[in-house]
């Protein structure tokens, strides 16, 4: 990366890194429109790479999608940009009380802000904020336009090495909560996959030790993220990001319930409970009911054949409901249980179920056609 190109590429980097500076030097200068230019600059750094952009960026910076991603990295990696990043300090400091600014600076300086030597808590307490607001962003809008920034906290929690020993345990706890609260939602490697080889990681990294280990007082790391999922549970709103958050939590399996603590479990069942009933507070669709109560029955074996008789008592005994309870056990669940079995017993009767299911696709779009219907 010494010859002509590569000095280019860097150069293209220092441009990039120089404009967001000017940008806010420029905002520092004036009041009115201020607001207007700083929402300019977070759109700009949320907005991904243009491909004449990208031609000119050095090879390291390939896997980058949007424009913060790449400055992150120089500003960590590159001892220009990191030079750079801290003349930016001063200015970011000074407008933090602008919530487009606290959002920006952690788009581009949370990697940067990790390797900093020094009392670095009110970076790090503006850091876990802002992520918050911007995770939320990406869950109401079904996007993953911040999960760059998540993945990066998840693997410093997990992390067995500490880049600062400054920090506090409270801000620890905070960035632990805040990664448990977002994990079911973002995909990542499969360590944020699985919940329990997560919490595994957690509390074998060099944070834990120091900041939460020798405290009895804090709850373990199952429980804390058992609580702070239960928590985002009851706040989704959107069937699809549900289901799918209701699907990731099977693998809470080896955890439940004797790694938890009485009010983490309790919490859980409940939110679980209300996922998998009808009607209020919180109006789960049939989908999500179902995933719900399977999952209840998965984390608590224990006591899953009375919590199906309350529940099917309750569904027959009223008037309204138990038909179509009855019409979709007959006609859905009943039909899908044989089949799983079967299946599990006779592998042949799959493919033939799966070749008569085309065959009578194939006919329905021939007798369609016949009729000219297209």
């Amino acid at each position: 990366s010494g010859g002509p190109v590569g000095k280019r590429s860097k150069m293209a980097m220092e441009v990039l890194a120089e404009d967001v500076h000017v940008r806010l030097v420029d905002a520092m200068q004036v009041f009115s429109g201020r607001d207007d230019k700083l929402s300019s600059l977070f759109g700009d750094v949320c907005h991904p790479i243009d491909e004449d952009v990208r031609t000119g960026l050095p090879q390291e910076y390939e896997g980058c999608t949007y424009y913060y991603q790449a400055l992150s990295l120089f500003f960590e990696r590159d001892k220009v940009g990191s030079d750079m990043a801290m003349g930016m300090m001063p200015l970011f400091t000074a407008l933090w009380d602008t919530a487009e600014v606290r959002n920006t600076y952690t788009l581009l300086m949370h990697r940067w802000t990790f390797h900093q030597q020094g009392d670095i808590c009110k970076s790090l307490n503006v850091i876990t904020k802002a992520s918050s607001s911007l995770f939320w962003d990406d869950l109401l809008t079904i996007q993953t336009r911040f999960q760059a920034v998540f993945l990066y906290l998840a693997e410093q929690i997990t992390s067995d090495k500490e880049t600062n020993d400054n920090i506090d345990g409270n801000i620890y706890l905070n960035l632990v909560r805040l990664t448990s609260r977002f994990v079911c939602y973002y995909d990542g490697p499969p360590g944020n996959k699985d919940l329990a080889l997560l919490v595994q990681r957690m509390e074998r990294s060099a944070w834990w030790q120091r900041c939460v280990g020798p405290d009895e007082d804090i709850s373990g790391a199952p429980s804390i993220l058992v609580q702070e999922v239960a928590h985002q549970l009851e706040h989704i709103r959107s069937e699809e990001v549900l289901g799918e958050c209701l699907l990731r939590m099977r693998s809470l399996s080896p955890l439940c319930p004797h790694a938890l603590e009485v009010h983490a479990r309790i919490r859980l069942e409940n939110i679980l409970h209300s996922l998998g009933t009808p009607g209020g507070p919180l109006y789960p669709p049939r989908g999500i009911r179902m995933r719900a109560r399977n999952l209840n029955d998965q984390l608590f074996p224990k006591g899953r054949h009375s919590r199906g008789i309350v529940h099917l008592s309750f569904r027959l005994l009223n008037p309204y409901m138990w038909p179509q309870s009855l019409a979709h056990f007959v006609g859905v669940t009943v039909p899908s249980r044989a089949y799983t079995w079967t299946v599990e017993r006779a592998p042949i009767v799959g493919d033939l179920a799966v070749r008569a299911t085309g065959l009578v696709v194939h006919m329905r779009n021939g007798l369609m056609r016949l009729f000219g219907r297209r």
